[in-house]
């Protein structure tokens, strides 16, 4: 799937870093779920747990970093929702497309589950290397499979992805971010169902 920008919003440049008070952005994207590969089914079952994200990324704001490393916010422009819930999101949208993990839900108490996957978003920003250039974008996000019911985890990895925007324009930057996760959930998927498949085979 492409980009999602929400119909509604028009389109405009970057409009310089986010300030409190300011009015809506008119611009909001969305993040892609992907289509994994094809497999056969598992017997197992899965629960995506929200993101550990920090306070400074987890909002609906998209980050940018200066060339000095500080942190700032594009002013006209927004994620549809705070980052931690919209990366949960599309996650399970791309397990479910998969089509091979019959359970999948958000959390313990609609599923019996047998597996937990965990992550933290470490980096979820567009990278400003040099100043009047388009910037970098960088995700990466660590995940833990987690056996339940006792909370044992049996396989972690750390996931990351970086794309250079093309133009130094909003929509190439949220794109570039788009293109950035869309990879790390790629080797989160695989790398999910190939962990939790071999420790419930050991089990079984």
């Amino acid at each position: 799937m492409g980009l999602a920008v929400l119909p509604s919003f028009l389109a405009s440049a970057c409009g310089g870093l986010a300030a409190r008070g300011e009015r809506a952005p008119s611009q909001v994207f969305g993040l892609s779920d992907i289509q994994p590969a094809s497999g056969p089914p598992v017997s197992w079952q899965l629960v995506i747990a929200e993101p550990t994200i920090s306070g400074i990324l987890n909002r609906p704001r998209i980050a940018l970093q200066r060339e000095d490393g500080q942190f700032a916010y594009f002013a006209d422009a927004s994620w549809s929702d705070r980052l931690g819930a919209l990366v949960r999101l599309v996650l399970m949208q791309s397990f479910g497309n998969s089509g091979r993990i019959r359970g999948l839900a958000e959390d313990t108490l609609t599923l019996r589950a047998d597996y937990q996957l965990r992550t933290s978003v470490r980096v979820f920003q567009a990278h400003y290397r040099q100043a009047g250039q388009p910037p970098e974008a960088r995700v990466v996000i660590a995940a833990q499979v987690v056996r339940l019911p006792d909370r044992l985890a049996i396989a972690a990895r750390r996931f990351e992805a970086a794309e250079m925007a093309e133009r130094d324009s909003m929509a190439a930057i949220a794109s570039a971010l788009d293109h950035a996760f869309a990879q790390v959930q790629n080797e989160i998927v695989e790398w999910t169902i190939a962990a939790a498949d071999a420790d419930y085979g050991r089990r079984s």
